[in-house]
């Protein structure tokens, strides 16, 4: 189940990528170095995002218990789609946030995933509890 949500929410940010990457391509001689760090930051958050959401399907297709795999997925999605999405209406500017862009929903939409969880203390409480049970921590597998 934390699969679907995390698809969809990646699916928000990839389109909020190649929108913003055609915004931006426009005035890509012009774009100040902060900006241009950002830009890189996002562009990385997003194929971090992609890999997690990857990482957490092999889980699902392979493990007989991913549900360890998928809550580090989903924790691990959350927070870069809000940064990555951050990042971006930061570059675009302050329209991004009006009525006719969709920066500002799309970044209201990647929040959501953080509701669509337990509250984050007893969301990493599962997650230590589940270090040290089944075998060990994830990276002892």
């Amino acid at each position: 189940m934390g699969s679907l949500f995390t698809a969809v929410i990646l699916g928000i940010v990839e389109a909020a990528m190649e929108t913003a990457s055609e915004q931006l391509a426009k005035r890509k001689d012009t774009l100040r170095p902060y900006e241009e760090v950002e830009w890189a930051n996002a562009e990385q958050e997003a194929w971090l995002m992609r890999q997690a959401y990857e990482g957490m399907l092999r889980a699902v297709e392979d493990d007989p218990s991913p549900l360890r795999a998928v809550l580090l997925g989903k924790t691990a999605c959350a927070h870069l789609a809000e940064e990555c999405l951050r990042r971006i209406v930061r570059i675009m500017g302050g329209g991004t946030f009006a009525r006719h862009s969709p920066f500002g929903f799309w970044f209201e939409d990647v929040r959501a995933l953080g509701f669509l969880r337990p509250p984050w203390p007893l969301a990493y409480d599962a997650l230590i509890a589940s270090s040290w049970s089944d075998g060990g921590s994830y990276f002892g597998r």
